[in-house]
């Protein structure tokens, strides 16, 4: 739910940067008028200060159920993974191990298991994910560092020029938070429906195994 409030929250923020880029134009060219100046920079900080807001109730969301989807592999399979659940929140903030970890660990997610339904022979109900995983860890990494990047380069901007390109970065890396948001539900809700095959065929109840929207691989 909060995932797709950050999405919803920065495609406004996409609105406001276009109507902020329409206005540093109109500056440049033409003049406005101090009321326009001051309507846009108290829209864009609203709209920032609920983005922020968000993103960090949502961060420690998503952290929480990333640990305990760990914690419960964990649980069903206590020596096969590679780090103990505490990794799947400490990998985020490491310098270096953050940039690989967590999508080491959503990959373990996955592949475990879907190794543990193989097991118990409903592979039929795990997919291939690889893909959606690799896309939204590229897209993470992208737009964490256009965001780097833009805010050294423009922290001090000035001019309408150096407003103007700084107001395109912007929508661009909201464009990249939207995109990288909706992997990151999909993700979720498909290893969310993963974990429920998961709960029947631990008990060994393969053969009340909920029907789910989710392919093999062999197929």
């Amino acid at each position: 739910m909060f995932i797709y409030l950050v999405i919803v929250l920065h495609a406004v923020s996409i609105v406001s940067g276009y109507m902020q880029y329409d206005l540093l134009l109109r500056a440049r060219d033409i003049g406005i008028t101090d009321q326009e100046a001051e309507v846009n920079d108290l829209r864009h900080q609203v709209i920032a200060i609920l983005i922020v807001m968000t993103y960090i109730v949502s961060t420690i969301v998503f952290l929480q159920w990333f640990r305990r989807a760990y914690y419960n592999l964990h649980t069903l399979l206590p020596d096969r993974l590679d780090f103990n659940e505490g990794w799947a929140v400490g990998a985020w903030f490491v310098p270096i191990i953050n940039l690989y970890r967590p999508l080491r660990i959503m990959r373990e997610l996955f592949e475990e298991a879907a190794a543990f339904l193989k097991k118990k022979q409903v592979s039929t109900y795990v997919q291939d994910n690889e893909w959606l995983m690799i896309s939204w860890w590229t897209l993470w990494i992208l737009g964490g560092l256009i965001d780097r990047i833009s805010w050294r380069v423009y922290e001090d901007a000035e001019t309408i020029d150096e407003l103007i390109n700084m107001t395109l970065t912007d929508m661009a890396t909201s464009g990249i938070v939207v995109l990288c948001g909706i992997l990151a539900a999909q993700l979720i809700n498909r290893y969310n429906q993963l974990e429920k095959v998961l709960e029947v065929a631990a008990g060994d109840g393969a053969e009340s195994i909920p029907a789910v929207e989710i392919i093999s691989r062999e197929d």
